[in-house]
């Protein structure tokens, strides 16, 4: 039986919540194997961890009950064949293609489905919000997402009315690339009203949801969704939110998870803002542009640098391209696109995103840095 079959079945056993999954995966690493134990053997490994992870496992099943959720794999394994006719794509924690970042979490989903390009190996960024946001929410999440695309970052968030929806536009005016994680199945898109959105967004990065295919959107679902957010992001922003926003739950996650939060900041007085000024007053970063992301993430890409091979150093045909245009003295971007526009002969072509793409992948790697005011220079390598 396919091994993607073992882990759906295991991810959708009564009373399995995600985090008691991910412990029994993370100690056997065979789901087969699991599939193969006993409840008695099940309830012991459960009995000696600690947090009560696995009660519900315990509460939920007996050896006759189990014994008889075994027997479910055959209708599972039906199941899955129906899905992957109808392209939706599996994702297991120990494939290349899964989000790589989300195998450090605790709660790590033993399965994600997904539609569209999945990738996930740029540095991504989750930005989310109020769902009645404001107009000028609506204008910053655009404005961010828009911006941090064009410089090659991936932008991550739950195609919810708002902030998150803003998000997503933002990218893919930019023809930047988003992902959107979903709190019920694939088989629809929630809410109905960005159905657009969410067919756009398969073109330009994903859809995914760890709710099985068919299973309609429940409230428990949006706080297991946003943990998924911040567990794919290197950070959060918080563009917009109320005290008692549901976006502040995704900020907590992040902090619990180790990723950065960040907050823009919003009118003093104003209730929309009352939850993003408070996660600044308690320690999450300002935002008054995207270099102050940018350059958070660049420390965090170049920690790695020293360790790095002869090999990896090297630039690739495009960046030495870009690199070309580039001295010891300042020069700005446009000045830059220009320079490459002149060209007569080049090996390739290159329009303007991919240029701020290149010119963050050289930056990533030590060879450039970026002033304020859209300035380059060279670094000594």
């Amino acid at each position: 039986m396919d091994n993607e079959i073992y882990h759906i079945w295991l991810s959708q056993a009564p009373g399995m919540t995600p985090r008691s999954a991910w412990k029994l995966y993370s100690q056997y690493e065979s789901v087969e194997m699991i599939y193969k134990m006993s409840y008695q053997e099940m309830a012991c490994f459960f009995s000696t961890c600690e947090h009560n992870i696995g009660s519900g496992f315990i509460k939920k099943n007996n050896e006759e009950l189990w014994q008889a959720y075994k027997k479910k794999c055959h209708e599972i394994e039906k199941y899955y064949y129906k899905i992957l006719d109808k392209g939706i794509q599996i994702l297991l924690p120990d494939q290349s293609a899964f989000p790589q970042r989300l195998k450090e979490i605790e709660d790590c989903p033993l399965v994600l489905y997904a539609k569209g390009r999945v990738d996930f190996t740029k540095p991504a960024i989750g930005i989310v919000g109020s769902r009645r946001a404001t107009d000028y929410g609506q204008a910053m999440a655009k404005y961010f997402a828009k911006e941090l695309s064009r410089q090659g970052i991936h932008v991550i968030s739950g195609l919810a009315y708002g902030i998150d929806v803003e998000a997503h536009k933002g990218c893919l005016e930019s023809k930047g690339q988003t992902s959107a994680v979903l709190g019920g199945g694939l088989h629809a898109c929630y809410p109905q009203k960005h159905r657009a959105y969410f067919q756009d967004i398969q073109s330009q990065g994903c859809v995914l949801s760890e709710e099985p295919y068919g299973r309609g959107v429940e409230p428990y679902m949006f706080p297991k969704r946003n943990r998924i957010i911040s567990g794919i992001s290197e950070g959060i922003l918080v563009v917009e939110a109320a005290k008692k926003s549901g976006s502040l739950i995704t900020a907590d996650f992040a902090l619990e998870q180790g990723r950065d939060v960040y907050a823009v900041p919003g009118r003093l007085f104003d209730k929309a803002c009352q939850g993003t000024n408070d996660l600044i007053r308690q320690g999450a970063k300002p935002v008054f542009d995207v270099d102050d992301i940018l350059n958070d993430l660049l420390r965090y890409e170049q920690c790695s640098l020293p360790n790095m091979k002869e090999s990896e150093k090297k630039l690739e045909e495009k960046e030495k391209i870009v690199y070309s245009c580039i001295s010891y003295d300042s020069i700005h971007i446009e000045h830059i696109i220009h320079q490459i526009n002149k060209q007569k002969q080049k090996q390739c072509s290159l329009h303007q995103d991919e240029i701020r793409m290149l010119l963050l992948k050289l930056e990533m790697k030590g060879f450039i840095k970026k002033k304020s005011g859209c300035y380059y220079t060279r670094l000594e390598v």
